[in-house]
Order: C-alpha cells, then sequence, then structure tokens
C-alpha cells in the first residue's frame, strides 16, 4: 500500500532478502522469524522486524482471506516506533479498509 514498495527496493540487499523471505512465510500461514504487533492497531497490525546492520521493519496487516498487505517499510533508528511512521501505517491501513469496502 501506498509507497511500500518504493521503500522495500530502497533498502539494502541483505535487509530485503530477510524481509522477502519472513513475508513469503506471513502469505504461506507461517509466521516471521521475528515479529511483533504494532501496538494502536487492535491485533491485526504485525511487524516484521529484521536486523541488517540497522534495523527494519516491515508492517503488514494479515487478517484479511484476499491478501497480505504491505503497509509500510522503514528504517527503525531508535527504541520507539517514530510518529511519523505510525502514522503512514494508519493511513495506509485506512487505504486498506476503504479498497476493502468498496470490493476491489
Amino acid at each position: 500500500m501506498g509507497r511500500s514498495l518504493q521503500h522495500l527496493r530502497a533498502a539494502p540487499a541483505e535487509a530485503r532478502r530477510q524481509l522477502g523471505a519472513d513475508l513469503f512465510r506471513v502469505q504461506c500461514g507461517q509466521s516471521p522469524r521475528d515479529f511483533n504487533r504494532v501496538r494502536g492497531f487492535g491485533e491485526g497490525v504485525h511487524e516484521v522486524r529484521v536486523h541488517a546492520g540497522v534495523e527494519y521493519r516491515l508492517a503488514y496487516v494479515s487478517e484479511f482471506p484476499e491478501a497480505v498487505y504491505v503497509l509500510h517499510v522503514f528504517a527503525k533508528k531508535s527504541r520507539r516506533t517514530a510518529m511519523r511512521d505510525l502514522r503512514v501505517i494508519r493511513a495506509n491501513y485506512g487505504l486498506v479498509e476503504r479498497q476493502r469496502s468498496q470490493g476491489g
């Protein structure tokens, strides 16, 4: 959703490889190797955590049967998730909800 694919492509190769492998696990109905729930979104939004020199996160929602939606990909520079990243996740989750309610 949004610019998530662009952000993923901008990450270093090792981070992309690990994020892609974990996203594939989610698509197959398995849990990623390292993940956590993103607070403030109920039980539906999780983040894959990758340690590739810098910390990278891929926020996704997989509670819908038709797809796994990638909401945001970002480098995490502190222990707390930056408000701008949470705003992007929230906005892209809203896009998912609108797209689903319109049937497309």
